[in-house]
């Protein structure tokens, strides 16, 4: 399977965070099939090579960025409302998730593809 940015890309235009090719290779291909889920298909529908330089960008620097947050990014991935340390108790609050919280990705990557208009239910 072709993801939708290559190592190249990752660590010259983008300069990610891992180091090893064969964990930049994995987990860019987990990014493009959380990014293949967000966007119900439609790059490949559509073909990533007929969208325009813009949306070809956008999707580029989103699949590196959850390729990041796949390998443990910076990024909260839990919703904690509260954190004690004596006897550690941990609440999280589930009323305020956001659709990438949802869905398992990147709050970063999944506003570049909003930008890109893939990710609207209806179009």
């Amino acid at each position: 399977m072709l993801t939708y940015a290559d190592v190249n890309y990752y660590c010259n235009e983008y300069a990610g965070n891992i180091a090893d090719k064969a964990q930049i290779e994995n987990n860019l291909l987990l990014a493009t099939c959380d990014i293949d889920r967000v966007t119900f298909s439609r790059i490949k529908a559509i073909g990533f090579d007929n969208l325009s330089s813009d949306k070809q960008e956008l999707i580029k620097r989103a699949c590196c960025i959850q390729a990041d947050y796949c390998f443990g990014g910076d990024e909260n991935k839990n919703n904690i409302s509260s954190y004690t340390a004596g006897n550690v108790s941990v609440s999280y609050d589930t009323t305020r998730r956001t659709t990438a919280q949802i869905e398992n990705i990147s709050e970063s990557a999944y506003n570049l593809l909003k930008a890109t208009g893939l990710t609207h239910r209806c179009i």
